[in-house]
């Protein structure tokens, strides 16, 4: 998608500002129909990036346990009474 979107954008540049307007016997313009033509691979490429941010997060909230719980621990560790070696 992101290259048919590049390609998209490079030919509208090139195109005159009244043609980019025009709507085809469908009564659609080239925005319009490119959006329809392309909403399901939106919609798949939300729905990835949702999973993707779930899976990022749980895997920062693993690391900041374990980085506080090293911050936390004192070097040496603690002897039988409770007192930092």
């Amino acid at each position: 998608m992101c290259l048919e979107l590049l390609w998209f954008e490079n030919v509208k540049k090139i195109m005159l500002p009244a043609q980019i307007k025009l709507k085809n016997s469908e009564r659609l313009t080239a925005q319009e129909l490119f959006s329809n033509e392309h909403a399901k691979l939106r919609e798949d490429a939300e729905s990835w990036m949702k999973k993707t941010a779930e899976s990022c997060m749980l895997i920062s909230t693993v690391i900041a346990t374990g980085v506080f719980a090293a911050a936390v621990t004192l070097p040496g560790g603690t002897d039988d009474t409770g007192k930092p070696n």
